[in-house]
């Protein structure tokens, strides 16, 4: 069984215990709040068809501010999504084309390898702009994933692989009712496999399992899947359960110290998206 999260809602108070542990609460359904582009909202209706906003758009409004249009390019949603859309090729993620960008960003919020805090904050980010801003970020930055425990290197983002209808995670159900939600690499490091392969309970029909073991930590962080049949593609993959691994930052070798401290700026910067709160 394959979950996936419809709707954003922020939980205002615990208003009963009822049997057997569960909780009631009271749920506000969040909205989307969409920062529209200004030139829109002061050209007159009659000139719109004349321009191509899509297109042209973020140079005018540029135009008519102190900002340069470079700045400027940075809180527009369609250079956002562009420039989104080139990053994520080298993941090998095919997103719908006609997709909008609010529903851009949720997909990108669920399907970049990201850790659960951070995916929550972007959850809850006050518009559809500071959403992209914070996924551009984080993708121009991360280039690790590391064990949660001991900070191991587990695998590169480049190593991704979609075996999930074009996406790198995936959220699924075990025979307990525990969901597991992972990221699936065509390549790991620092890993060990053990156990027997079996095909019961496959969440990929086709392919037999067996756990994955941290060589840092000997903690369990996920599964290796191995093809039962020579016709299925790829021959193995690995999934690296989300809350076992987190983004590694790495600065680029021959950083003087100025440089460095501005890295991890930028690097904190990434994991502190813009995040909703009640007024």
């Amino acid at each position: 069984m394959i979950v996936r999260g419809c709707q954003r809602c922020l939980l205002k108070d615990f208003v009963s215990r009822g049997p057997f542990h569960r909780q009631h609460g009271l749920f506000r359904i969040l909205p989307e709040n969409g920062l529209e582009p200004p030139l829109e909202i002061i050209m007159p209706n009659e000139w719109k068809s004349a321009v191509s906003l899509a297109k042209r758009g973020a140079q005018i409004a540029a135009n008519l501010t102190p900002y340069s249009p470079a700045l400027f390019a940075t809180f527009d949603v369609v250079h956002l999504v562009a420039e989104l859309r080139k990053e994520i090729m080298a993941l090998q993620l095919k997103p719908e084309m006609d997709i909008d960008a609010t529903d851009f960003s949720y997909w990108l919020s669920t399907t970049l390898p990201l850790p659960a805090h951070f995916r929550l904050q972007l959850l809850g980010a006050v518009s559809t702009v500071h959403r992209l801003r914070s996924c551009l970020m984080m993708l121009r930055t991360f280039n690790r994933l590391n064990c949660a425990v001991c900070g191991i290197g587990l695998a590169v983002k480049e190593d991704g692989i979609c075996m999930n209808r074009g996406d790198l995670t995936a959220a699924y159900i075990n025979p307990g009712g525990v969901t597991q939600e992972i990221f699936t690499m065509r390549k790991v490091s620092n890993i060990s496999v053990f156990g027997a392969p079996t095909a019961e309970y496959t969440w990929f029909p086709g392919y037999t399992w067996r756990h994955l073991r941290c060589r840092g930590c000997h903690g369990h962080v996920g599964w290796k899947y191995e093809s039962e049949s020579p016709e299925l593609v790829p021959k193995y993959f690995y999934g690296l359960r989300r809350g076992d691994v987190v983004p590694s930052i790495q600065p680029e070798e021959g950083m003087n110290p100025s440089e460095l401290q501005e890295f991890f700026q930028v690097q904190n910067g990434a994991m502190q998206p813009v995040y909703y709160r009640e007024k």
